[in-house]
């Protein structure tokens, strides 16, 4: 593990939730480069996104299903926490009314620059049947 101590684990984690409420294709590409690694791999449940085209169009099948019809913003829980090179935090999907559908805990592996090697994230609350 490489020890990092002079990152902004906050300012990651808060970058990492706005990449799926960004709008604008051009400025979600750039944060995706930005925060992962061209190699990184994100593992959400069996299902694995590898790399900047998939993990592309990853963000942006969750951005159209769950933020693009104004049902959902994801935000974080205020808990961001770092242990060397793995930085953890809850995600989640709020309404408009402040209502918290779906929670998941997000573990990112980071390189020597702070960059996501590795994206894990484990659900806590599924979203309501």
């Amino acid at each position: 593990m490489t020890q990092q101590t002079d990152l902004d684990i906050t300012a990651i984690a808060a970058r990492y939730l706005a990449v799926f409420n960004e709008p604008d294709a051009v400025t979600r590409r750039g944060t995706i480069e930005a925060i992962w690694r061209p190699d990184a791999t994100e593992f959400v449940f069996e299902v694995q996104f590898h790399g900047y085209e998939e993990l592309e169009a990853r963000v942006i099948r969750a951005y159209q299903t769950f933020v693009a019809n104004g049902k959902y913003t994801v935000e974080g829980a205020d808990d961001v926490t770092r242990h060397d090179d793995v930085v953890m935090f809850t995600a989640q999907l709020v309404t408009p009314d402040g209502v918290v559908d779906w929670a998941t805990r997000v573990f990112l592996l980071l390189d020597g620059d702070g960059r996501i090697r590795e994206d894990y994230q484990l659900t806590t609350k599924p979203l309501p049947a």
